[in-house]
């Protein structure tokens, strides 16, 4: 090699150098939360930044399996800022994620992944203080913990609030009732303005009734492990488990708009904008606690022959219309079963009748009561007996057992014997199809009819002609019905199938008995009831339309849904104002006059009317 070529193979090898200089990827990847300790059950926002020149061709950070530590929310928006010094230009990427901790104690955050062209770069793994919710913050708690300067996502500083699954009882019998409430603890100094429920409540293993609240939840004073809050019940439940063992409720979450109260008495800047007026809330999310309910087998000491499974405390009653008919005249008997427990469970009572008689099947109702401190309600059965023959037939009383928990043993309760007079009837037995209940069938009368002598006399009406309007009628007609059937059943079908389908057709009518539900509301000038209902009308019938939990239904989501159906932009305005209004009244104490109930109601009533009309015209 002569000296030309080494000299530039030695400039080459410079630039090469150079190059690898300027266009390496200097990149940094580091992980940290918003604050240096978490609460469990309270959300917490981690933050992976990735800073370099190439910093905005990183893909999307790989989240690790975080164990029985955390429960992992999704992303909440990500961040990018710039640089540019001497011409050199950098970039900083900001992934922000939701981490519910599910315990107490030291968390580990395992190395987190993060891809930058063909290399991969991680975090280093490091640890967070999860304590308990209620527990006092720790000396440094404002201190940020690694965290990204430039990320805001969700405020550095701690919100005092956390959300408990308090049951009145652990340990109950199979199909007893328990209590649950979840109940929402905030700090003296926090102020909340409204809530939402993130996920629908999972309760396997058990029955389910949920207690009618008022609609303003007020908070109230309380003391939690030796420290004063403010609390609010948001759900009551009444679970009845239906098998044995260990029985473990899932967490419910909700999110929460909130804000601590400044304690600043300056007049600078800062304290100007604290003022309420200036809305500084924020989402924070939280997550009841883990609830196990121990469940005990029913006893077998004592059990009737006749128990099938009714747990709680019952009476029943039994009557009828009349006790006195004709026979092949029908007669009504109502039994009632009330008491406090799972009214679902109650199963047909065992009727025993003697006399010849024919018995349909009953028509079932139920009234459940979900005020007060108890599910209280009846279950009515409703029969129709026709007597085939003169004479008595008599009710044998009705017997109903069950568990009473109370006492810890078991009851039975029985109706009186009833009588009924049965005198002869108009028509003879023979002409009556006779079904017999408890006894072989007795005929009564004749079961042959006699030939009849006489015959009647044919005369000729005229001839017909096959194209008369009442022929083409009676040919086209059936034709008609068939098509009619046919759609109907395919309208079935669809709705038997396709529950999206099924939602929003019935979305119509629920909104309809929802809105007059309001209206009985809003003449009684009862607010603390109208504003949920009113509420619950909007969400239900935009929910069934789109397809969605209501439950969890979020105002991005819903206004980016509605878009994308192309529905007009002030009317998605609209109707979503009326959901903030009714939210609004939810933690308000200040009063509402009529007149703004009954303008709320019009808007609500129009904007559903005028989101029914968009959506046909959207869905063709």
């Amino acid at each position: 090699m002569n000296k030309h070529s080494v000299n530039n193979l030695v400039i080459m090898l410079v630039i090469l150098g150079l190059s690898g200089t300027s266009f390496s990827q200097d990149i940094k990847v580091t992980a940290g939360f918003t604050q240096n300790y978490a609460i469990q059950n309270q959300e917490i926002m981690l933050t992976v930044t990735v800073e370099g020149s190439s910093a905005q061709n990183a893909s999307r950070p790989a989240m690790p399996d975080f164990g029985e530590w955390f429960s992992f929310g999704g992303s909440r928006g990500t961040g990018t800022n710039y640089s540019s010094i001497n011409g050199r230009v950098t970039y900083s990427m900001s992934y922000n994620y939701s981490l519910i901790p599910l315990k107490a104690g030291k968390a580990t955050i395992p190395e987190i992944e993060v891809r930058v062209g063909n290399k991969i770069y991680k975090t280093d793994p490091f640890t967070i203080e999860v304590r308990d919710a209620g527990a006092a913050p720790p000396p440094n708690a404002r201190q940020p913990n690694r965290t990204n300067p430039r990320s805001r996502s969700g405020g550095n500083e701690p919100i005092d609030l956390f959300l408990r699954a308090e049951p009145e009882k652990q340990t109950v019998y199979k199909n007893e009732g328990v209590t649950v409430y979840y109940r929402v603890y905030a700090g003296l100094n926090v102020e909340l303005s409204d809530y939402t429920p993130l996920n629908l409540p999972n309760f396997p293993g058990f029955w389910t009734e949920e207690y009618n609240l008022p609609g303003n939840r007020t908070l109230r004073p309380v003391k939690y492990d030796g420290r004063d809050y403010r609390a609010a019940v948001l759900k009551k439940i009444e679970l009845y488990p239906t098998s044995e063992g260990d029985l473990a409720l899932d967490p419910i979450q909700m999110e929460f708009r909130a804000r601590n109260r400044s304690t600043r008495r300056t007049r600078d800047i800062r304290s100007f904008l604290d003022d309420p007026f200036f809305d500084r809330n924020r989402a924070v999310r939280v997550a009841s606690n883990n609830l196990n309910i121990n469940v005990r087998p029913l006893p077998e000491t004592g059990k009737p022959a006749n128990y099938d499974g009714l747990v709680g405390k019952y009476d029943i009653s039994a009557d009828v219309d009349v006790k006195r008919v004709k026979a092949n005249e029908s007669v009504t008997l109502k039994i009632d079963v009330s008491g406090t427990g799972n009214i679902k469970l109650i199963g047909e009572p065992d009727i025993r009748i003697s006399g010849v008689y024919e018995q349909y099947d009953p028509t079932v109702n139920e009234v459940i009561n979900r005020r007060g401190g108890n599910i209280t309600g009846t279950k009515s059965f409703e029969y129709v007996i026709i007597p085939r023959t003169e004479g008595e037939l008599k009710i044998e009383p009705i017997v109903l057992s069950f568990f009473d928990p109370a006492e810890e043993k078991y009851r039975s309760v029985r109706t009186q014997p009833i009588n009924i007079s049965v005198e002869k009837g108009d028509r003879t037995y023979s002409e009556t199809p006779l079904v017999r209940r408890g006894e072989e069938v007795r005929l009564v009368g004749t079961d042959i009819r006699f030939i009849k002598e006489s015959v009647k006399t044919w005369i000729t009406t005229g001839h017909s002609s096959l194209m008369n309007t009442s022929f083409v009628i009676m040919i086209i007609l059936p034709l008609i019905l068939i098509g009619v059937m046919f759609l109907y059943s395919r309208h079935v079908e669809k709705l038997n199938i396709d529950i999206g389908y099924k939602r929003s057709r019935q979305a119509n009518t629920i909104a309809v008995k929802r809105m007059k539900k309001a209206k009985k509301y809003l003449d009684e000038e009862d607010a603390g009831n109208f504003y949920p209902e009113i509420a619950k009308g909007l969400q239900d019938y935009i929910a069934d339309k789109l397809n969605i939990s209501a439950a969890g239904i979020l105002t991005d989501e819903l206004e980016r849904k509605l878009i994308n159906k192309n529905i007009d932009p002030d009317l998605i305005s609209e109707y979503i104002t009326c959901l903030q209004k009714c939210d609004f009244h939810r933690f308000s104490s200040a009063g509402s006059s009529k007149d703004s109930m009954s303008g709320l109601y019009e808007e609500s009533k129009d904007a559903i009317i005028a989101m029914e009309e968009r959506l046909k015209k959207a869905n063709g």
